[in-house]
Formats: structure tokens, sequence, C-alpha cells
């Protein structure tokens, strides 16, 4: 009796000859390097018209050992999988897609795991362009180095698996990269299709089956190196028109749900473990792919119940949404990104229910004045507790009532472990909207809505800085753009409907009460008092300002010096002759009680445009002279 080989490598295909002659030769030249009778090599051809049988003939003709099945008709991929597997008469079995190929050496690494104990093996795959160039590698685990080993012996071992796992790969759903035992395979599916009527294993029956596989303890090894190359979607992709994307998309929703209830559905959190893989997986494009394509309204709300199911909060799916109903006029649609544009127009699902948002305000002050009407709007009645701030250490006075993590960016790029720290932050924060203030998008800015990923947080796009391609590729592929930037946060607030609301910055309240006392010490009525702003020491000799200021001194006004150190000399000679009238601050208040200050006072004289911004951020107007 012929020994039984140890593994079977199988190749389903169907009319794709160029593809799969390359997935061939290289099931064939794995096969060579092994000693006989270890490995066997068979093809299902699903009743190919593109000369795939006449390829086959030859390399069955130059290799006898060649298993090669041929289908009278198309049974569609699932039942030609299942052929494979079940014409195959290895111990193990490796499915392979015929538009991928094996890397030299893959089956040998396979077998010494194999050898070492496993019931089933995962590796990785290195995704490739159509051309085979390789592209990206892509991890199946949230962990960065998750464990080689897994032992799935009870529901607590699925749960915590199937939690560890950021794409469909990870429970084995992409099959180029999973090999199991054939007979333990066939007979767990054979047991759901009598448990469930034979319609069980329409749609994804390896999937079916090799969750009821997952069901029984086993020992899973996982193989951390590429040992295929797959070719990106783009191959499937660019063969459906919107209308079939749409059910693609649809149909793997449904699919995925199916398989839940019927190996699951007894146990509700090993259910909602096994659910929200699918929303991990493609937190980034079948949302958008869904909006984008579906043929009518109710298609989208058809979709709905099972994107929940997935794992997409409703905000998500009403923010992807909420872009697509409003991509006329000057939005733009949600399959575009530009690196000119922003998603403020995200915080529009702020009041529809967001758990948790975080605000990257990393470029310092200047961030908080450009979304002073976005952070006046999130300073709302219970928005305040869902809301982190990410900003510099000089702007955490001027944020009172939020949650505030500061960040140095000079040592966030030096310093491993402090920057690990802030990522994990932001991990553990796992908002669902994320806005980058920050017009120069910073490197500290892109790793930390990366942390968020694969949350599903949305926020806006990488430019090229030159940066490492994977990074421009992965980052790039986690935003989605919405609003251009020219609109500003003014059209935030008018998606919101909130009422008119003058940008605002927030001292503490000791802070306020401090700067209030300070006044009142001095007599001084604040609707009467200047602030007279000179952080340049070119304002005083402006004719604009000097007439504004001495108009300001003849009409009875107290007088506020505000300015950085090297302007206290140019302010006392102007508020030295006042005395009783005039106080100089110059380099004496940092940003937290200056904002105070402003907010209390009834105007201002001069100023950079800079802190003219900042006074009017305080709701602290130019001087109205000539109203005494």
């Amino acid at each position: 009796m012929t020994p039984r080989p140890r593994l079977s490598l199988c190749i389903p295909t169907y009319n794709r000859a160029a593809c799969f002659q390359q997935a061939l030769e290289s099931g064939l030249r794995e096969a060579a390097g092994l000693a006989p009778g270890q490995v066997e090599l068979l093809v299902c051809d699903n009743a190919s018209t593109d000369g795939t049988g006449e390829l086959l003939a030859r390399a069955q003709a130059e290799h006898p050992d060649l298993k090669v099945f041929r289908n009278a008709e198309n049974l569609g991929f699932d039942r030609n999988y299942l052929r494979c597997v079940e014409e195959a008469t290895g111990e193990f079995v490796w499915v392979l897609g015929d538009d991928d190929v094996w890397q030299p050496g893959a089956v040998a690494r396979i077998l010494r795991e194999l050898a070492a104990g496993a019931d089933a093996c995962l590796c990785l795959s290195e995704a490739c362009d159509l051309d085979l160039n390789p592209l990206i590698t892509l991890p199946w685990y949230l962990d960065a180095h998750p464990p080689l080993r897994w032992r799935l012996e009870s529901r607590t071992d699925l749960i915590s698996y199937f939690d560890s796992c950021a794409r469909n790969a990870g429970v084995f759903a992409f099959i180029s990269v999973a090999v199991f035992r054939r007979d333990r395979f066939l007979q767990a599916l054979k047991g759901m299709t009598e448990r469930l009527g034979p319609e069980a294993a329409q749609g994804y029956p390896h999937l079916l089956g090799m969750m009821a596989y997952l069901r029984q303890p086993l020992s899973l090894h996982y193989v951390p190196e590429a040992l295929i190359r797959n070719r990106m979607s783009d191959l499937h992709a660019n063969s459906y028109a919107n209308n079939d994307l749409y059910g693609r998309l649809l149909q793997d929703l449904h699919g995925w749900a199916q398989v839940a209830d019927a190996v699951f559905g007894d146990d509700p959190e090993v259910h909602g473990a096994f659910s929200r893989i699918l929303g991990r997986n493609h937190h980034n494009t079948i949302l958008p792919s869904l909006r984008r394509c579906v043929p009518h309204r109710a298609a989208w709300l058809e979709a709905e119940p099972y994107l929940r199911r997935a794992g997409f909060s409703a905000v998500q799916i009403a923010a992807v949404d909420f872009g697509h109903q409003h991509a006329q006029g000057e939005r733009l649609p949600m399959a575009t990104l530009n690196p000119g544009a922003l998603c403020l127009a995200d915080l529009a699902l702020v009041a529809r229910g967001a758990r948790r948002i975080a605000v990257l305000a990393l470029g310092g002050l200047s961030n908080l004045l450009e979304g002073g009407s976005l952070l006046a709007a999130l300073r709302l009645p219970g928005w305040l507790p869902r809301t982190r701030i990410y900003c510099t250490m000089d702007c955490a006075a001027l944020l009172d009532g939020f949650d505030i993590q500061c960040v140095d960016p000079k040592r966030y790029l030096a310093d491993e472990a402090y920057r690990a720290g802030i990522a994990q932050g932001m991990a553990d924060h796992a908002p669902e909207l994320i806005v980058n203030l920050d017009p120069e998008r910073g490197l500290e800015g892109d790793d930390l809505v990366m942390a968020a990923q694969p949350a599903g947080a949305l926020a806006f796009e990488l430019p090229d800085r030159q940066q490492d391609a994977e990074l421009i590729k992965a980052v790039t592929q986690a935003y989605q753009a919405l609003l251009p930037r020219s609109a500003g946060v003014a059209a935030m607030v008018s998606i919101l409907d909130l009422p008119p609301q003058e940008p605002a910055l927030w001292p503490s309240d000791a802070t306020k009460e401090e700067a209030a006392r300070v006044l009142a010490g001095l007599g001084w009525d604040p609707a009467r008092t200047l602030a007279v702003l000179v952080d340049h020491p070119a304002i005083p000799d402006h004719p604009a300002f000097q007439q504004a200021f001495a108009q300001a001194v003849e009409e009875g006004w107290t007088l506020v010096g505000i300015g950085g150190r090297g302007t206290y000399a140019a302010l006392d000679l102007l508020l030295g002759p006042l005395e009783g009238r005039a106080v100089n601050l110059a380099g004496i208040l940092s940003l937290g009680p200056m904002a105070a200050l402003l907010q209390l006072c009834g105007g201002f004289l001069g100023g950079t445009p800079f802190l003219q911004q900042l006074a009017s951020a305080c709701h602290c107007r130019p001087a109205r002279l000539g109203s005494a």
C-alpha cells in the first residue's frame, strides 16, 4: 500500500491561465525539492475555457505525479475548493489561490511545523501588484509580536484568539495562508451540514468547516514569515461593476454572519468576538466601498444590520453615509483622497452618538486657534467626557475641562519608550473619530492615528513627506477625506447647526478667578479696560497705533500691557507716565493668565496678527474708541 503523503498542495482554478501557470510552477518547484512521497500536488480545473486545460496537459506530460481533476461544468469556487480537499490524499492540506504563488522553501518550512505537532498552521503573505512585485506584508494579529503557538481548547481560548485577530486571515478566511488536517476538516464540515442541512455549506463552506474545526481542541502554529505571494484584490475588484461590487461585499457580510450563527449561535460571547473580526479586517474599505456602490437607498439600509454585526459602530456607519449624502457641491466624495482635505465634517457625527473622540493639536497654539470653533462645539453638555485632546505642554492650561494628553513633539521623535507610551494611550482611548488640526501633519500625529487602527477612527490623509512607502500606503488607507481644508471649522459648526459662537480658549477656573481679583484689586472696571498688545518692538512706532493709544488715554480707559519679555521696555515708555491707570505685564504672563485677562478686557489695541488672533479667540475685540 502506498504511504499517505504528509501534505497535499492543492490549486483550484478557473480561467486564469497566465496567473495559474505561475502558481503551478511554484508548486512543482516545491514538490521537486522534497523527498518523494512527502507531498502531492493536485489541481481542480473548474471547466476553464481559456487554455488552462492545454497548459495542464503539457504539465502532466512533463510531471506524471501531478494530479489533475477537471469538472464537466463550472461548480463555483466553493464547490471546486471542496473537491480539491476531497480529492487530496495527504494528511494535511494546503490550498493555494490560482493567482498566488508559493515562496521558495515554503513547503519545507510548513513540514517542520507539522513535525512539531501542529494541527493547523497559519503563515503570512506578501501582498504584490499584478506582476507579483512585493508591496506590503500585512499582519494577521493586533499584537505586533503574537504567540507562535496557540492552544485552543476552550471557549475562553477562542474568545481570546478571535479578539487578537486583526484580519480575516487569522481565522483561515484567506485560503492561501492556511494548512489544516484534511480528515478533521471534512468531518467537521460534514457534521455541520448534517445538523443544519446542505444549505449551510453554501456561500462559505471552507470558513464554515474551519470554524467547526476550531471548536475542537487543537494546536495552532503561527509562522511569522511570508510563505506565499498574493496579488492584491485589484485583479478581482476591477472585474465588478458598481452593483456587482456591492453584491460581492454584501455577500461577504451575509456569509460571515451565516457562519457566526451556524457555528457560534449557541454562545453570544464567542459569536460576537468572531463577528467583529470582519469589521477590523475591512475597517477602511468595506464601508466607503459599499456606500459608493449601493444601487439605491434601500440597499444601504439592507447592509446596515450586517455592518453593525461586523463591529462597525452606528457613528462610523453614519459618518460614511453622511459623507456621501453631501458628496455634491464642495464636499469630496468618500472614494477620493486629497492631501488638502480635512475630516472636520466627521465631527458632525459627535451629535449622533460618538462614544470617544480625539483631537490632535500638536502644532501648538496656532492649532487651538484654528480649531477654536471645533473645541467650542465639543464643550457643549455631554461631550467633554468623551473628548481627549493631544496638545503641547504650553497649551494645556488653555483647555480646562478637557481630558488632556500633553505631547512633546521633539521627545516623541527621539524617545522610543515615550513614543510607545503615548501611542498606547491613544490605543486604549480607542476613539471612533479623530481630527488632526495640525496643517503641517507631523509624524507624531500620523503615528497616533495609526495607533487607533484598526478600531476605525477617521482622520485625514497623509501627505508625502518622503516617508517609507509602506507607511504612506498604510496610513493613507486608514484615512477618510471628507471636507476641503478651505472650508475650515466654520463649516463644521454650520453642519452641526450650532448657535453662532466665536472661538474661545479656556484657562482653568482658578486662573480666571485670579485675573478677576487682579483687576478688582486695582479698582478697574473690566469693561473699561483695554489690553495693549505689544508683541513686536515696531508696534509703538506705527502711526495708527499711536493715534488709537492717544485716543484711549483721552477717553479714560485703563490699560494692561501684554507682550513678551523683549517688549517690556517699549511698553514701559508707553504706560509708565499713566500711573494708576496702566499696568505693564509684558514677559510676566504665561498663556493661561494671558487668555484669562483677555477674556475680561473690554477690547485690545495693537498686536501682531497672531496675538490679535489669540485675543479674538478669547472674545476680546478691537477697541471701539469714541464710544465713551
